[in-house]
């Protein structure tokens, strides 16, 4: 086996999934054992979290079921569009960073600073939004629970 096969993943499965099951373990040393499968699995659960459970109520409540699936196929396009220009970018000129770096190099040192801390309160307000969507779907499920 030459160096430019070796420790490339396999497909075992027959799936059409490359995976790193065959790789094993060198002492303590990190390895890669998820699968393509589960981390798509992975990022579909990040992706639907508890907020789409909780908003898809009042969606429905406000909009009825053409509305909410409107919307959210309106949405959806909007991603896609936004995500695949991302990644264009990213494919044309790749830098080190996320995406606060092309605002740096492309707007102005000041924005991509600017959009960097918005995107890290937007996860710190997010966290806390998500601890409250946990708490209200376990006083639903679980009622003689008390909150904290």
């Amino acid at each position: 086996m030459d160096k430019t096969t070796e420790g490339t993943p396999t497909d075992k499965e027959g799936s059409g999934f490359a995976g790193w099951a065959d790789l094993k373990p060198s002492g303590n040393a990190l390895h890669r054992g998820l699968l393509r499968r589960h981390m798509s699995m992975l990022a579909i659960g990040g992706c639907i979290g508890t907020g789409l459970f909780i908003a898809s109520g009042s969606v429905l409540s406000n909009g009825g079921p053409g509305g909410a699936l409107l919307s959210y196929i309106i949405m959806g396009i909007a991603v896609y569009f936004i995500m695949n220009a991302l990644g264009e970018l990213a494919a044309y000129m790749p830098i080190e960073g996320s995406f606060s770096a092309y605002m740096t190099r492309f707007l102005d040192p000041a924005a991509g600073f600017a959009i960097g801390w918005n995107y890290w309160l937007s996860y710190v307000l997010m966290v806390s939004s998500e601890l409250l969507s946990v708490g209200m779907v376990v006083e639903f499920w679980l009622p003689n629970v008390p909150g904290a």
